[in-house]
């Protein structure tokens, strides 16, 4: 394949180190492996800081773009501010700070193998790097819990004795890789039917996790990508779309092996909002309705917090929910923000996910990247960070976010055409 020919040596080791640490951090991560996740980061970290002493001392610009050093600026200031804050707050259950440490880890090493690179480079060696980590990561699951989900209708990662991390987290990484390969199906003609056969498995991985918002999320970026697509033939796709979309959902509902695997949990969270009525989803360790308790127990410790927060771990510690129900956080990204690390901590984190988001707003040439990221953003607010934690857990954000604050800062005039294919040298993927 014309791919594999013109991969270099350094683009080789690109590849590896972040296949490396997405695949770590995915299936090692508070596992039985943590020690092994801890090793791989580390080892990883002391190869990128001899790469970037080598590239320091070499003629010619390490660093192309100004703006990925005052991203690597706040991405050090925020977990410096972070790991300072943990040392203030013993009164915390302990939540280790080397896994929390690890995440800035994986990320710097990721943006540093990329930064000399020019923005479609460094994209698309990302997005290729990302998705055959994806799919491996897929099949791993596979190996260890296919009986499961054969056998016992469970869902993938069900039953691993701590052998595998868990699926929620897992899935949100596979969902957001699925939506750069999907990007790459939708608007690059180049290597369209690799990235059609990783997206498929990213697909069956992301269903058989029975994850609820990965399942909802995915969706999301497929409409949005094929309007923008067919943007002047935009009412063409409405009732296509909501027939597929209803079809979806029926199965899901009426598949035996999907229902118990993705389709029940779907229906007790549409039980727990109010949608649907049924008694047999009126238990309390439906998975919405635990959720729903942590939200009104978090939105309760809010008066009590300083606006310095009360330190990582405060919400488990504290709640007293954890007398029937193992509980690590409050399942909601703003909440646990502000209680960890108060008004301070909560705007360090988010004032460049908002500005980012408004300079991509205020674009007045809406190329198709504009759009990936404005989607990346749209699922990001209304569906993952409401129900999940993801500051402290999980680099796929970040690095998502980096891509996203670079592009924002791209002069409209230097906005490649979205009906033109970029033209890469042989040193890109």
């Amino acid at each position: 394949m014309e791919l594999f020919k013109n991969i270099k040596i350094l683009d080789f080791f690109r590849f590896v180190v972040i296949g490396l640490l997405l695949f770590s951090n995915a299936v090692y991560q508070n596992t039985i492996h943590q020690l092994l996740y801890y090793e791989i980061v580390s080892a990883i970290f002391i190869i990128t800081v001899v790469y970037v002493l080598i590239k320091t001392l070499t003629p010619g610009k390490f660093m192309r773009v100004r703006l990925s050093r005052k991203f690597l600026i706040w991405i050090l200031l925020l977990f410096s501010f972070y790991t300072f804050h943990y040392f203030l707050a013993p009164q915390n259950k302990e939540i280790s700070v080397y896994s929390m440490l690890s995440q800035c880890v994986i990320v710097l090493c990721i943006i540093l193998w990329l930064c000399d690179l020019e923005y479609e480079g460094a994209f698309d060696v990302f997005v290729f790097s990302a998705s055959i980590a994806s799919v491996v990561i897929s099949l791993y699951y596979v190996y260890y819990s296919i009986g499961d989900v054969l056998l016992l209708n469970m869902r993938l990662g069900g039953v691993t004795d701590n052998v595998l991390s868990n699926i929620n987290y897992t899935s949100q990484i596979v969902l957001m890789i699925s939506s750069l390969s999907l990007y790459k199906i939708f608007f690059e003609k180049k290597y369209n039917k690799l990235y059609v056969i990783i997206f498929f498995i990213q697909f069956l991985f992301i269903l058989l996790s029975g994850t609820k918002r990965a399942i909802i999320s995915l969706p999301i970026f497929y409409i949005v990508f094929i309007l923008i697509k067919n943007r002047r033939s935009f009412f063409k796709y409405i009732l296509p779309l909501t027939i597929g979309l209803g079809l979806f959902i029926y199965l899901l509902l009426n598949n035996e092996l999907l229902y118990n695997i993705a389709g029940e949990r779907l229906e007790g969270m549409f039980y727990a909002l109010g949608i649907v009525q049924d008694n047999k989803f009126d238990i309390g360790d439906n998975s919405t309705n635990i959720r729903k308790e942590l939200f009104n127990t978090a939105i309760g410790m809010i008066p009590e917090t300083p606006i310095w927060g009360r330190g990582l771990g405060y919400f488990e510690t504290h709640s007293g929910l954890n007398t029937h129900v193992q509980i690590f956080h409050s399942h909601n990204n703003y909440l646990e923000l502000y209680l960890c690390y108060g008004l301070i901590g909560f705007l360090m984190y988010y004032s460049i996910f908002f500005r980012t988001t408004i300079r991509l707003f205020r674009k007045k040439k809406k190329s198709t990247m504009v759009y990936l990221f404005l989607a990346y953003f749209l699922v990001l607010y209304v569906i993952i960070e409401p129900s999940s934690v993801t500051f402290y857990t999980l680099p796929i954000y970040y690095l998502y976010l980096y891509f996203a604050y670079l592009y924002s800062w791209k002069r409209d005039s230097n906005m490649p055409n979205p009906d033109i294919p970029v033209q890469k040298n042989q040193n890109q993927v």
